[in-house]
């Protein structure tokens, strides 16, 4: 089929009254992600930054759990690796990075360690390291349910 141009005419999109209200433009700012990076360059500023009320033990807790819920996506060994998958631990600290809320993230640790401490292991990690999946997902239920018992 010969090129004719039509797709590319003035004519076959009018422009609208705003300026973000085109197609093309539209299609140009999602594309290069304007409006992403503009949300990103006013979250460093300090006045801009809008105030988020901090996460609870137990969401963080929720949060942890869903990082490594499929077994897939849980280790034995590691923290993290650069494919995504985590160990207990470092979904912890994952969670209190994505969540920004590192004060919240230690007494989740705590309160996960607490779990693994009374199920006769010394450490999260070793814990982690001499369970099996559903094993660790049970502590993070049980750390998930102390810590709201707690909070209550």
């Amino acid at each position: 089929m010969p090129f004719d141009g039509s797709a590319f005419s003035p004519v076959a999109e009018a422009p609208s009254a705003t300026p973000t209200g085109s197609g093309w433009l539209k299609s140009l700012r999602s594309l290069l992600r304007l409006d992403a990076l503009r949300d990103d360059f006013h979250g460093f500023l300090p006045s801009a930054r809008p105030a988020v009320a901090e996460p609870t033990v137990g969401q963080l807790l929720i949060t942890a759990r869903g990082l490594i819920e499929q077994e897939g996506r849980w280790i034995r060994g590691h923290y993290a690796t650069l494919d995504g998958r985590h160990c207990a631990v470092g979904a912890l600290r994952a969670a209190a990075l994505r969540l920004d809320a590192r004060r919240v993230g230690r007494a989740a640790h705590d309160v996960l360690r607490d779990v693994v401490r009374e199920r006769g292991f010394r450490s999260i990690e070793q814990m982690n390291d001499h369970s099996t999946h559903a094993e660790v997902i049970g502590a993070f239920d049980t750390a998930i349910q102390l810590a709201e018992r707690r909070a209550a």
